[in-house]
């Protein structure tokens, strides 16, 4: 009798306790009737988010109040008044009646347009702290794709500009905002849809995409200084600072970066513009600097970028300069074998160190003329020097060579540009521009082979480029305008390989009559013209093919996006693929193809994607499918081997077909009281490349297989607030005349803990790889490290540490392998070493 009078004492308080936690919001319309899915967001007077979530199918929803706060609430709903109330006393039940809007008052048509036009980007996920980066909050955030060299799109539309308090500050640098800005420095993050720069003309109706980050009132105007230093075991060590200004007539960013643990503050998206017109020794060289390798033994590098933007009524100035160095050494073992047969051909142990150091600048000036005319003025500057020491030992039939190369490729570069773009009235646009390029690059090469062969080259080469382009365009109605683009380009370019000229000079021609629009629905642009080359002295070279760009986006209702991209181009090969012997690596030589200088290569490339994110449902899924066609291209294809060296040959390759598919979904799911979240994360991805063998009736063909999935737990516990659990499985096949030659697989799992408890906040990122690929030890474990400690407002303390295990252990097992072929021969490569420290140290804010 006791006992049950206990429990139905126990249930009586119980339900007691929870009534006084649970409310009841009901949101309703005029005529009392339930809305569903609207939008209710929970806050206290801190501004802290408690409750985000969609009313049910009877526009009800419950909300647990175990601290019995006061709350802000906000609901909102598309077709309806945003309705807000601060400082609501808890109660048990509120009821919230949301008006219908009416369309035809103004006002009314303005906040419609702002909420299309401009979307919040949310930042309150329980892992996302002040320490998190731009980059951690954008990967969190719904709708967002981010990859590891800093490209942003968003629903797919791809995000070239962040601005800062509405002021443009990154044009085409993204990683640099995306890895050296703060949440602490952030208020809110914002996907604006509808930007015009003020110092570009165009119609109306075409506006961009892009990011806005509205920093924190003590961000604004006032210099924030931040110097950071780690030192750990082995001697590693990084240096790091950074300083930024942000008004509205003066941005200024500068970044420090210098460290011996591979960590690169560097701006990928700078590859394009200057770049596009250089030639291979330039495009080969740089490349050292911008990618961000693990799987090097030795990496000391110092990044330095530094962006300046002052803007005037009439005038704006952009200049942004970076100085890079790297000195990187990295070791691999690689195993070549005949695709037909599986005859191994020779191991080649290698060590390649890298030392050099870059810069580049570009300076911007912006004039308006009038109201409706522009002018600008460009300059850009490469200037690069850098030396490659090759080591290696080199078995071929039970026989040990041992060969020493040394690669010194030095590049200086220059582009000045002026443009010019005006309205002539409210239907015609008029712009052009005028530019000149020069490239002076070298590249000596030198080795010895213990046999006593000595093999010498000195490349020189001289590019110069003259542009000239102009474009009309009359706008018939927002969807419908009109235009005609033409260019017409002047190449001179020379190369001197020892006591041999090569020397190619061309006009290239081209014509576009187009049409774009854009509304609130689509947006579109489709150009189909002509190009002509014209070869100086070799009129029968002569050629004319069809030229085709267009992109369309067409925006569907809940958040989705449909994408199509068509491009069809073509270009003229650098004269480095015609040379008749050409050193390159050790105990490699590539033999030339002379019709290269003269043959142009077409690429056809079609792309189809739709995007979906709702941030309400916590939910994503993209799916996207490109095509693409290359014909007339030159590859290096193995030719025969004598023993010692093997010798490769350019030749133009009829065509290479390439089929890409991507499909991934994200869902989250709020679980418990305390709204704790689940999500889930799947990806596949498929990939296929076919081509004929050496142009004969042979095919080569590859397919790659990628599959993702992934959860993560938004506890908000005291102890774990994020935890991520990741299997990874990639599987590649090569096969020629559909029989399979090679068979490789690599199988990854994943796990991720981060706690914030108090002023400590820390990340421990877990991993197990392994292949079951033959005759290879591949069983990688990786534990990765980061701590922190917020003392004061001015002073943290950082733990980090990277491949731990390896750290602990002197055995260098595989650490990654990657397999490629080019239909003759397969060549394994086995990486033994891995980045790893363990790194202690000091941030001091100023």
């Amino acid at each position: 009798m006791n006992s049950k009078i206990f429990t139905f004492s126990l249930l009586f308080c119980l339900q007691f306790f929870f009534s006084q936690e649970k409310i009841n919001i009901s949101v309703h319309n005029s005529q009392n009737n339930g809305i569903p899915g609207a939008i209710v967001t929970l806050s206290d007077n801190e501004n802290n988010i408690l409750f985000y979530k969609e009313t049910d199918a009877n526009g009800k929803i419950d909300f647990h109040n175990k601290e019995g706060k006061n709350l802000n609430i906000s609901v909102s709903k598309l077709g309806y008044e945003k309705h807000v109330e601060k400082n609501l006393k808890a109660e048990q039940k509120i009821s919230i009646l949301l008006s219908e809007k009416t369309n035809q008052i103004n006002e009314i048509i303005i906040k419609n347009t702002k909420y299309k036009d401009t979307v919040a980007v949310k930042t309150d996920h329980p892992s996302i702290t002040e320490k998190s980066s731009l980059r951690d909050a954008l990967n969190k955030a719904e709708g967002f794709i981010v990859t590891k060299e800093g490209g942003i799109s968003y629903n797919g539309v791809p995000i070239t500009k962040i601005l800062v308090n509405k002021r443009e500050v990154f044009v085409n640098q993204n990683k640099i905002a995306l890895d050296n800005i703060n949440m602490e420095a952030i208020e809110k993050i914002q996907m604006v849809n509808n930007y015009r720069d003020g110092f570009k003309v165009d119609f109306d109706n075409f506006t961009a995409s892009v990011l806005n980050i509205n920093t924190k009132s003590n961000y604004k105007g006032i210099l924030k200084k931040s110097l950071q230093g780690l030192y750990g075991a082995k001697n590693a060590y990084l240096i790091k600072g950074s300083a930024m200004y942000f008004s509205d007539n003066i941005n200024a960013f500068f970044t420090t970066n210098t460290n011996n643990v591979g960590e690169k503050d560097i701006n990928t998206d700078k590859l394009d513009g200057i770049f596009s017109l250089s030639g291979n020794i330039l495009g080969e060289s740089i490349n050292q600097y911008y990618i961000s390798d693990n799987l090097v033994k030795k990496d000391e590098n110092s990044n330095n970028n530094l962006i300046l933007r002052k803007q005037w009524k009439y005038s704006r100035l952009n200049f942004s300069a970076e100085y890079n160095y790297l000195n990187w050494e990295k070791s691999t073992l690689q195993r070549s074998y005949y695709a037909e047969n599986k005859e191994p051909i020779r191991d080649l142990d290698n060590s390649t160190t890298n030392q050099g150091n870059y810069l580049n600048s570009k300076i911007m000036y912006d004039i308006k003329l009038s109201e409706k005319s522009i002018l600008s003025i460009e300059n850009s500057i490469i200037n690069n020097h850098m030396k490659n020491f090759l080591s290696g030992d080199l078995t071929t039939n039970s026989v040990l060579y041992r060969d020493e190369a040394r690669i010194i490729p030095n590049t200086f570069a220059i582009n000045n540009k002026i443009s010019y773009g005006g309205l002539i009235s409210d239907k015609i646009l008029v712009s052009g521009s005028t530019s000149y390029f020069y490239e002076k690059s070298s590249s000596n090469f030198s080795s010895y082979l213990n046999t006593g062969i000595r093999n010498n080259q000195s490349l020189r080469q001289f590019n110069h480029v003259f542009d000239f382009d102009a474009n009309i365009n009359y706008k018939h109605s927002n969807l419908l305008t009109f235009y005609l683009f033409s260019e017409v380009k002047s190449v001179d370019n020379a190369l001197f390989s020892d006591d041999k000229k090569y020397q190619r000079e061309y006009t290239v021609s081209d014509i576009y009559p187009g049409i774009r629009g854009k509304d609130k629905k689509w947006e579109y642009s489709l150009a189909v013209g002509q190009r002509n080359f014209s070869f100086r002295n070799q009129s029968d070279k002569n050629n004319t093919d069809l030229m085709i760009s267009g992109n369309m986006t067409f925006r569907l209702s809940g958040g989705a996006n449909l994408i199509l991209d068509i491009d069809k181009s073509n270009r003229v090969e650098d004269l480095v693929k015609g040379v008749d012997t050409l050193y390159t690596s050790l105990a490699t030589v590539n033999t030339g193809n002379i019709d290269s200088q003269y043959n142009i290569s077409k690429n056809f490339k079609i792309k189809l994607g739709y995007y979906l994110s709702n941030i309400a449902r916590s939910k994503s899924f993209n799916i996207d499918y490109s095509f693409v066609e290359s014909r007339n291209i030159i590859q290096p294809v193995f030719t025969n081997f004598d023993g010692i060296t093997t010798y490769y040959r350019n030749i133009i390759i009829d065509h290479v077909y390439k089929n890409n598919f991507n499909v991934s979904w994200r869902k989250g799911y709020y679980f418990s009281a305390e709204n704790r979240k689940v999500d889930f994360t799947t990806k596949f991805s498929y990939n296929r490349s076919d081509f004929p063998i050496n142009n004969t009736s042979d095919k080569y063909n590859s397919n790659t297989y990628t599959i993702s999935l992934q959860t993560s737990l938004n506890l908000k516990s005291r102890i774990f607030n994020d935890i991520s659990i990741a299997y990874h499985k990639n599987i590649q096949d090569i096969n020629i005349n559909r029989n399979n030659v090679n068979s490789f697989t690599v199988n990854s799992f994943f796990l991720d803990v981060k706690s914030v408890i108090g002023k400590f906040e820390n990340l421990l990122s877990a991993s197990y790889s392994y292949s079951p690929a033959e005759g290879i030890n591949y069983n990688t474990p990786n534990l990765d490290l980061l701590s922190s400690y917020k003392y004061s407002d001015k002073i943290s303390f950082f733990l980090r540490g990277k491949a731990l295990f390896d750290l602990l252990s002197s055995n260098n097992k595989t650490k990654d392998l990657n397999v490629y072929s080019d239909g003759n021969i397969i060549t394994e490569t086995i990486n033994p070493y891995r980045m790893k420290y363990l790194m202690a140290g000091v941030e001091y804010k100023f």
